[in-house]
């Protein structure tokens, strides 16, 4: 705003998805340590199970907004530019992931056109994290 970064909306679509994917693995393998490797199957199971993207699919993996910008509908026209990048490569629909537990964001993103399409439970370091897939076609 006016110069000033409030916030960011990290999104991309199936095809960057399965690139990006590819060459994070690679980069893994390379320089994770052996004390590392141990949560490997971990984080494989988060992958599959949050951050999946169907063909024609448009991704947002994260948004944040500053403090300070909150409540000045930042988030807002960062989510509608997100929309317009998806329409103008012509996918069909944008999901994201969402804790279960994050009412505030939930109700924003139903105000916004999205649904729940499904819930997913994740093991992770022994604790249980649970998600949200949240979708919306795009008309």
């Amino acid at each position: 705003m006016k110069g000033n970064v409030a916030g960011v909306l990290l999104g991309y679509d199936w095809q960057s998805r399965r690139a990006e994917g590819l060459r994070t693995g690679w980069l893994m393998a390379r320089y994770m340590r052996c004390g590392c490797i141990r949560l490997l199957p971990g984080l494989v199971r988060l992958d599959e199970a949050i951050g999946t993207v169907r063909k024609y699919d448009y991704y947002m993996s994260n948004i944040a907004v500053y403090p300070a910008w909150r409540g000045k509908r930042v988030g807002g026209a960062l989510m509608f530019h997100a929309e317009a990048v998806a329409r103008q490569r012509g996918l069909r629909s944008i999901s994201l992931d969402v804790e279960v537990q994050n009412a505030g964001a939930i109700n924003w993103y139903n105000r916004l056109g999205f649904r729940v399409a499904r819930e997913t439970v994740v093991a992770l370091g022994g604790r249980s994290f649970r998600f949200y897939r949240m979708s919306m076609p795009l008309k």
